[in-house]
Formats: structure tokens, C-alpha cells, sequence
């Protein structure tokens, strides 16, 4: 499975009833980039696709194995960080994913790409 480099800001939000100061990642788009994020749901490895295969590849399901844990994504997979994989459960968040906070404090990343194959 192929990396590709991603520039993300790290957020820290608080997802009740008691979990806070939980880190997150947010990747920037603009331009020609334009990514989403996927999380695996048994060992929290995080995936982009290009927005444009989304739709593609959560219709057609594919056998893509995880590169961290070997589990089948295909019903393993949930929508980055509007659902989160917090101590083995999916908690659902109330996230803004059109204000990012502290965009002056972007990082660059490699991120496996999650891609029509």
C-alpha cells in the first residue's frame, strides 16, 4: 500500500461524557489536495483517499488488508475524526472540520492512501 505526505494540524478536543484533551489530526486541503481520513477500527491506523475515490470505495468492497494490524478494511473502517477509535470503542465527535485553530502549526506526515488498486 502506497504513503503519501500529508500536511495536518494535531487538536486536542474534549468528546463526552469524560474523555478530554484527546489529540486528533485534521489534514489541510486546498489547492489540488484534497484528502479524507479513515481510522481502522481494531488498531486506529489512519488512511486518506482522495475525496474523489471515496464513494467508490466504500460502495464497492474491496479485501484491503491493513498494513499495521492485517484486519480487512472493509467493514473495519470509520470516518476520521468524525468518529474516533478511543480505548477499543468508536466515540462520535461534534467536530468543526471547517475551523482549524492552529494552521501556523502544521506538520508534514506520511499517511497510507487508501486508493482505487
Amino acid at each position: 500500500m502506497e504513503k503519501v505526505k500529508i500536511r495536518y494540524v494535531e487538536e486536542l478536543i474534549n468528546v463526552l461524557p469524560n474523555h478530554f484533551n484527546i489529540k486528533i489530526i485534521k489534514i489541510l486541503n486546498g489547492g489540488w489536495s484534497n484528502f479524507s481520513t479513515y481510522q481502522c477500527i481494531k488498531c486506529g491506523e489512519i488512511f486518506v483517499t482522495k475525496s474523489l475515490d471515496d464513494n467508490y470505495l466504500l460502495l464497492n468492497k474491496k479485501n484491503i488488508q491493513c498494513p499495521n494490524c492485517e484486519t480487512i478494511l472493509n467493514d473495519n473502517l470509520i470516518k476520521y475524526p468524525e468518529r474516533i477509535l478511543l480505548n477499543g470503542k468508536v466515540i462520535y465527535t461534534n467536530i468543526n472540520m471547517d475551523y482549524i485553530s492552529n494552521i501556523n502549526n502544521s506538520k508534514i506526515s506520511e499517511f497510507y492512501l487508501l486508493s482505487d488498486m
